[in-house]
């Protein structure tokens, strides 16, 4: 084909979370690689991903009962505001 013969790709790079991510651990770049995989056969599963080892690094997850949550009042009056500027 005479119109292929100089084209050309530019050389992108295979990965670079590393990059993008510099300051996480091995272990998350492990993680971010297996979901971010394109072949869906090759992708790691949602199940799998949540036992994956980078869960069980310090610092590990803080109980939920922890959290603090804003009252149920604040959601209300929020969505009141919203309605009022439309």
């Amino acid at each position: 084909m005479p119109l292929l013969e100089n084209f050309t790709l530019k050389v992108q790079p295979f990965n670079n979370v590393k990059m993008v991510f510099e300051s996480a651990s091995p272990s998350a770049i492990d993680l971010l690689n297996a979901l971010f995989m394109y072949d869906p056969k090759k992708r790691i599963s949602a199940a799998d991903a949540l036992m994956h080892p980078f869960f069980m690094e310090r610092p590990l997850p803080c109980d939920p009962m922890l959290i603090p949550s804003l009252p149920p009042s604040y959601s209300r009056k929020r969505k009141r505001e919203e309605s009022s500027q439309i």
